[in-house]
């Protein structure tokens, strides 16, 4: 049969179907209670990779068949130093054979090539697992854990409604001189700015562990190229953010997302208030009404997932206050390639 080879993913619709099939083999095998992937993913990456990101697709094949999966990113305005792994995955079928082992030497030789020294990977496990054998496989390749998360779910079936706007109120109470903005999609003219300069704080103000992430540089232009990035994907966008009255200064964000193609998960991305506007349940205010928002348009919703920072006290308990309750757990881990045989 001869050894398994890597190719470039090339973008057929043949090579893309295989790529997903493998995608979901393991979804199912090992987090079935996920949305599924699509091919709308794959081909994003492929074809709409974010602003200042370039992204390499690579497959493991044998005897013809896609067996494995590898996806890396390497950022180009900030973080130069840096590759992540953002996928790698077996087919159940085709694990403990040397696979895994094969796709990531190609990402540290991908690495190397690009001048770049520190390899990032992240692994995922239920909340009641006590080790993962992704967790066993970046420890016996020399990665050192860096960040841990924990990964939440919101059933929306189970909301209470009338706790909501209890708590609704009890902030709206609370930060009276602040007006919300929200919209679908894209970021409006008035307030490419000042999102902007609040998700560059998102790289400096949340808890980062022992993760050396240097902050990232944000502008009007990144802003508006991101939006085009997730109008092209297909991917629909809720934002809902405050202004502050008196100075007309947005102050803080939250954002919720859904993957082309899918309707009844929604990932919680972003949520910040700047430090000189806290103390005044902002953030709560924030996730109810987004919340809101989202199911206006989303009649289909009935999981949102979220994650955080073990460290962040604060956030853990806006999201427990509204029922996310925990299901995963989230570790990043960091190998320095010069060090890596």
């Amino acid at each position: 049969m001869g050894p398994a080879t890597i190719t470039p993913l090339d973008g057929s619709d043949e090579a893309i179907s295989a790529w997903v099939a493998v995608q979901r083999a393991c979804r199912l095998a090992d987090a079935p209670d996920t949305a599924l992937p699509s091919a709308a993913r794959v081909r994003g990456d492929l074809e709409h990779p974010w602003p200042g990101t370039r992204i390499d697709q690579w497959a493991a094949r044998l005897a013809g068949r896609t067996i494995g999966v590898l996806t890396i990113g390497m950022r180009l305005t900030d973080n130069t130093d840096v590759t992540v792994i953002r996928e790698l995955r077996v087919h159940p079928d085709h694990r403990r054979r040397g696979i895994g082992t094969l796709l990531w030497r190609h990402a540290i030789a991908q690495s190397r090539a690009t001048g770049r020294y520190r390899l990032l990977v992240e692994t995922t496990r239920t909340i009641d697992c006590e080790v993962e054998p992704g967790e066993l496989f970046v420890t016996r390749m020399g990665a050192k854990r860096v960040t841990r998360e924990t990964g939440r779910r919101l059933a929306v079936d189970q909301l209470d409604d009338a706790d909501l706007r209890r708590r609704l109120a009890d902030a709206e109470a609370a930060s009276t001189d602040y007006s919300l903005l929200q919209w679908v999609g894209g970021t409006p003219a008035d307030h490419v700015d000042g999102m902007a300069m609040l998700a560059a704080r998102m790289t400096t103000d949340v808890p980062l562990d022992d993760l050396d992430w240097e902050p990232e540089a944000w502008d009007a232009e990144r802003v508006q190229a991101r939006d085009a990035v997730m109008a092209a994907r297909g991917n629909r966008s809720y934002t809902t953010a405050a202004r502050h009255d008196p100075t007309g200064e947005l102050a803080g964000y939250t954002v919720l997302d859904f993957l082309a193609g899918n309707d009844e998960y929604g990932w919680q991305q972003d949520t910040l208030v700047l430090p000189a506007h806290r103390g005044r349940r902002l953030g709560l205010r924030l996730k109810v009404e987004n919340l809101s928002h989202v199911r206006s348009h989303e009649p289909n919703l009935r999981f949102v997932d979220t994650r955080n920072a073990d460290a962040n006290d604060h956030m853990i308990a806006i999201n427990e206050a509204l029922g996310f309750r925990p299901v995963k757990r989230h570790s990043e881990w960091e190998l320095t390639i010069e060090e890596a045989s």
